[in-house]
């Protein structure tokens, strides 16, 4: 029986039972492990006859030195896995000298992560030496391995290989003097398309360092160097560099504080620059107030933030822009908004954590009334509040752009919900969209059914961690019995009554379409019922369906195209799938 074996247990047996043609897609193996040893030998072991898996993420399994052992030997055998997640693992300087050995003496794999791992000098040398004759990694993860006083191994390697493309360094202490060396090699060195530097120890004086660099490397495309100490006259020197770069398609500088000089070299870079695609500037202490100058130096009326705006939109092409946890103000919303009106080219807006209420949500409302570009739409915790909702959602009903927009935490409350209920009975542009944390009661959950049981084109709707059960529950349930679209709905934290799951399982036997349908509890009784009738229509898809719910999961993996599915979802779909009496 399924509950006399060990979740490891069922891994390995999917793993090692596969048909190539039934997991042709990514699979992620993921918090399953549970710092077991055995466990992992075993997986290990399936992994050497296993020739469909392309993605392993064995994460947060603390599975040490021995269990990276055993994954390396595997992958001296295994030539088809493509990705390796071992974050958080304790693998330290013995696992990873295992890794080192494993990529000298293999060519298939193309992306490692080993980040959150602590490593020593030793370690970083054994890495060195193999990537000096790999020539298959492409992608490499050493966040918070402590790396930064090991660097120049790194260095060292980057001198030689040419095959290493993305490098991500994030968290790791390192200082000025060490991006000297780096920025030398890189320099030259025409491999790198990705390089991040987030939360490091890099003030000023790196930042000059990293424009020198910008000023003649032609390959770097995305450069991420948030939450550093980079100041004002670093920030100048970094936007000069950018104004005569003519290859980097995204920046982030997350909590970098521009101030008004910053500001005004950023602006007057994007000028000049049409390269750049997307430019993070979350948290940056950018107001109205303090872009003042800004106006003045550029001899354009009106508030600074506006001529901002107008570059960022106009001038830099941008297709993706994150202004979150920014203290705009009314006034600076107001010149976002006017801009949005009549840009084309940003597809993916994160405004989240600004303080819109129901007028900065009147305010964007009518800029998407406008809008034909903007796909997706961030507004966690902006206090839209019931009356902000209603605007937005009259706004649903005019936009035909907007396919994903996420709402988490603004206490729309019924009111809100209702409104955005009524405005999706006659939108067909939405796929996504996200209500969760707001307070949402059953009137609301009865409004969100109607809307359910007509629209045709969303397919993933979230309302977790809201107030819904009894008749809201049950309604919905009716709807998913005649929608045919949905391919995910997430329920979690609304305390759904023994009858409510009753009422979902029941809608189960009808709806062939859901992927996911998540909801709270250990899997005995009607969840049991739930989770297998889901996995049923998963096998009724098979690699379709997957490939559907891979792409539109919102709880993706760092760095991979894989979603994270509960351990009890994946023992259904394998006992579907083989047919085996787990």
């Amino acid at each position: 029986a399924m509950a006399s074996r060990s979740v490891d247990d069922v891994v390995a047996t999917v793993l090692a039972n596969t048909p190539s043609s039934s997991l042709s897609v990514p699979c992620a193996v993921r918090r399953c492990v549970g710092g077991s040893p055995g466990a992992v030998a075993r997986i290990a072991e399936a992994l050497k006859a296993n020739t469909t898996i392309k993605f392993v993420d064995l994460s947060s399994n603390k599975i040490t030195a021995e269990g990276a052992r055993h994954i390396a030997d595997a992958l001296k055998v295994n030539s088809t896995i493509k990705t390796l997640v071992l974050n958080d693992n304790d693998v330290g300087t013995q696992g990873v000298l295992a890794l080192a050995d494993m990529l000298k003496q293999t060519h298939s794999l193309r992306q490692l992560s080993l980040n959150d791992n602590a490593i020593e000098e030793e370690a970083f040398i054994a890495m060195r030496d193999a990537l000096q004759v790999n020539t298959s990694l492409e992608n490499l993860a050493l966040a918070n391995t402590g790396v930064g006083r090991n660097l120049r191994h790194l260095v060292a390697t980057l001198k030689v290989n040419s095959t290493l493309k993305t490098l991500r360094l994030s968290r790791n202490n390192i200082t000025d003097d060490e991006v000297h060396s780096l920025v030398d090699v890189l320099k030259c060195t025409v491999s790198i398309r990705l390089l991040d530097l987030d939360c490091n120890e890099i003030s000023s004086w790196g930042a000059k360092e990293i424009a020198s660099m910008l000023r003649v490397n032609n390959t770097l495309k995305a450069l991420f160097l948030s939450g550093n100490q980079i100041a004002t006259d670093g920030v100048m020197v970094l936007a000069e560099a950018l104004a005569a770069n003519k290859c980097l398609k995204k920046l982030s500088l997350a909590n970098t504080p521009l101030e008004q000089e910053g500001t005004r070299a950023i602006a007057n870079a994007l000028r000049v620059n049409s390269c750049l695609k997307g430019l993070d500037l979350r948290s940056c202490r950018i107001s109205p107030e303090g872009s003042r100058h800004l106006a003045e130096a550029l001899k354009h009326p009106g508030i600074v933030l506006k001529v901002l705006v107008n570059f960022l939109l106009n001038f830099a092409k941008l297709q993706e822009l994150d202004l979150g946890d920014n203290p705009l103000g009314l006034d600076g919303l107001g010149h976002i908004t006017e801009a949005l009106k009549y840009n084309c080219s940003i597809k993916i807006l994160n405004l989240g954590c600004l303080h819109l209420a129901e007028e900065g949500a009147r305010l964007l409302a009518e800029a998407l009334s406008e809008n034909t570009s903007i796909e997706h739409l961030t507004l966690w915790l902006c206090k839209l509040g019931p009356e902000g909702a209603k605007h937005l959602a009259k706004a649903l009903t005019t936009n035909h752009a907007l396919r994903c927009l996420e709402l988490f935490s603004n206490d729309i409350e019924d009111t809100g919900a209702e409104a955005f209920a009524k405005a999706l009975q006659s939108n067909t542009a939405l796929r996504r969209f996200d209500c969760d944390g707001n307070k949402i009661g059953n009137q609301g959950g009865v409004a969100i059914a109607a809307a359910l049981a007509v629209n045709n084109t969303l397919t993933a709707v979230n309302c977790s961690a809201n107030k819904i059960d009894g008749q809201g529950i049950i309604d919905i349930a009716e709807a998913i019995k005649k929608n045919n679209t949905l391919l995910s709905l997430d329920l979690r934290s609304n305390k759904i009554s023994h009858d409510g799951l009753g009422a979902l399982a029941a809608a189960l036997e009808c709806n062939t379409t859901i992927l996911e349908l998540v909801i709270d509890g250990a899997p005995t009784g009607e969840g049991l019922l739930i989770r297998e009738r889901v996995a049923a229509n998963v096998k009724r898809h098979k690699g379709g369906a997957l490939s559907l719910l891979l792409a539109h999961h919102p709880r993706t993996g760092a760095g991979s195209s894989a979603a994270v599915l509960p351990h009890d979802v994946l023992v259904a779909i394998a006992r579907l799938f083989f047919n085996e009496k787990l």
